[in-house]
């Protein structure tokens, strides 16, 4: 019996702290991904891991050894105190895909909200970065969360602070999760402009894992998902 583990890479888009309360919003990314095999024994091996650090490429294969080899469980791991709320931010929205946001209640990381991102919206990620991520307060990460799923990118221009974004008619960049930049782009939107505008390299279109945590199971010439 044979084993196949997919995870996706994700990037967070913001963190929040208010009222004493924590989290983060993060979105689970499909074409960046570590794929490894395993047998019924509990063997496990990664055939290819090809996401970029700023989607988080050491956090996904340690979560990957931490629960498929060291067989730790995903509820332990979201609750110990010792462990970076972007650690487990990432493991979150990997099990749950889509945009996750999260609460941190006692030391234990939980989802707040969760949102299928709206596939009418194109959305892009660079590498070179504008600035740190963005500090939002829940009200807006909430609102974010909405207008994705909605393609509302209107909303996301009123809500998001002016003096940390870059907007054009048909998209917006903010900074995000380790110097990378994340653009929301209405449909169809030629994203040369976007990189002209701010002085990037390259841009790479993305498409958003809306499925959760995926893992196949091969029964000899059977397979079920």
């Amino acid at each position: 019996m044979l084993h196949l583990v997919s995870l996706p890479g994700v990037l967070i888009i913001g963190r929040y702290f208010s009222k004493g309360v924590a989290g983060a919003a993060s979105i689970a990314v499909m074409n960046y991904r570590l794929v490894a095999m395993g047998d019924d024994k509990g063997s496990y091996e990664v055939l290819v891991n090809r996401i970029p650090p700023y989607l988080g490429r050491d956090v996904v294969g340690e979560l990957f050894k931490s629960i498929y080899i060291d067989e730790a469980r995903p509820e332990d791991i979201l609750s110990d105190p010792g462990i970076d709320i972007c650690f487990k931010q990432v493991l979150m929205n990997i099990i749950y895909g889509g945009y996750v946001t999260s609460i941190m209640r006692g030391n234990k990381l939980d989802i707040l909200n969760f949102e299928v991102v709206n596939e009418l919206m194109d959305i892009y990620i660079g590498s070179e970065g504008l600035g740190s991520e963005l500090s939002l307060d829940l009200s807006t990460l909430t609102l974010l969360g909405y207008a994705i799923r909605e393609a509302d990118l209107s909303l996301l221009k009123n809500i998001l602070p002016r003096s940390r974004v870059h907007l054009s008619e048909n998209w917006i960049a903010m900074p995000a999760w380790r110097n990378s930049v994340l653009i929301i782009a209405e449909k169809g939107s030629s994203k040369s402009m976007a990189l002209e505008r701010l002085g990037l390299k390259s841009l790479t279109r993305v498409k958003v894992d809306n499925v959760g945590l995926r893992e196949s199971i091969k029964l000899g010439g059977r397979q079920v998902t």
